[in-house]
């Protein structure tokens, strides 16, 4: 991606290839949400490699272009660091955002689909195992 945004940049503008980043994040977290299967996840992760491709390419090159050569590793540090607190604070608010909307019952309803898939079992785990009663019988 940071070719192609480069590319870009010299056809249509530095400042359209982050516009374009941004417009190709813009149906993740619907595609997320509503997402019937997990090649939908799949084609929303694809839409974010675009979006961080093109956005992150374009911050780097203009930051490049407004500093002093001595002043790249300072500029280069900062904006690593920022962007991993971004993603740090972002993280901790996805995870109170997820509570509050009802996430673990979302994810319950995840698992019990296609998590099945991944984890090989059938949904029958918690009666397998569950402890016997005094006739043999499970209690589950």
């Amino acid at each position: 991606m940071n070719f192609v945004a480069g590319r870009w940049s010299e056809r249509i503008g530095r400042k359209q290839v982050p516009f374009w980043g941004w417009v190709a994040a813009l149906p993740i977290p619907v595609m997320i949400w509503y997402a019937p299967d997990w090649n939908w996840i799949v084609a929303a992760t694809v839409l974010l490699g675009v979006n961080q491709g093109l956005c992150w390419s374009m911050t780097q090159t203009s930051k490049l272009d407004i500093i002093k050569a001595e002043e790249r590793g300072l500029t280069m540090g900062l904006n690593e660091f920022s962007g991993y607190i971004g993603v740090a604070i972002a993280g901790i608010q996805t995870a109170y955002a997820a509570e509050w909307l009802g996430g673990p019952e979302r994810a319950a309803g995840l698992r019990d689909g296609s998590g099945r898939l991944g984890s090989g079992s059938d949904g029958r785990l918690d009666q397998r195992h569950a402890p016997l009663d005094e006739g043999g019988d499970r209690c589950a």
